[in-house]
């Protein structure tokens, strides 16, 4: 708890003294310092719509202009010009009913990178290795899963 009170203390220390130091640097450092605290390593900043949006407009104007993706390609060409291809810092999700063909699509995503010489890895909470080696060849190879 006294840690807590220190680093609010100098961060209202701040708010008063250094008037000219910007809110956001302000709020930033206070997370940073809490996230410290609490052993989380992953750092969240704030920042401004008037930095986001100049920012989002020229992404836009990127993407509208450009022939090719700028992220890692999934191979299935209408996604990456939806989706710009994967990108650093998204988060993807592939969901659906059972038995729709969830981890087939993650699977080829993941080779269609994998064979243009994209680092890959693949998590999976549901399947052993063997399990997923063998969803790898059924995907590659086109064998009916009927037969495994």
């Amino acid at each position: 708890m006294r840690k807590i009170i220190a680093i609010t203390e100098v961060c209202k220390n701040e708010c008063y003294d250094d008037r000219t130091k910007d809110p956001v640097d302000i709020i930033n450092d206070l997370n940073e310092q809490l996230l410290v605290l609490t052993g989380n390593t992953v750092l969240r900043t704030y920042m401004g719509m008037d930095k986001i949006m100049p920012e989002a407009f020229n992404l836009i104007s990127e993407r509208y202009n450009k022939k090719e993706i700028s992220g890692v390609p999934t191979g299935f060409t209408r996604l990456d010009k939806y989706i710009d291809g994967l990108q650093p810092g998204r988060f993807v999700v592939i969901a659906g009913k059972t038995s729709t063909g969830k981890t087939s699509l993650a699977l080829d995503m993941a080779r269609n990178a994998a064979m243009r010489e994209y680092p890959v890895a693949i998590f999976t909470l549901e399947m052993t290795y063997s399990e997923l080696g063998i969803r790898l060849i059924i995907c590659r190879f086109f064998l009916p899963q009927l037969l495994f």
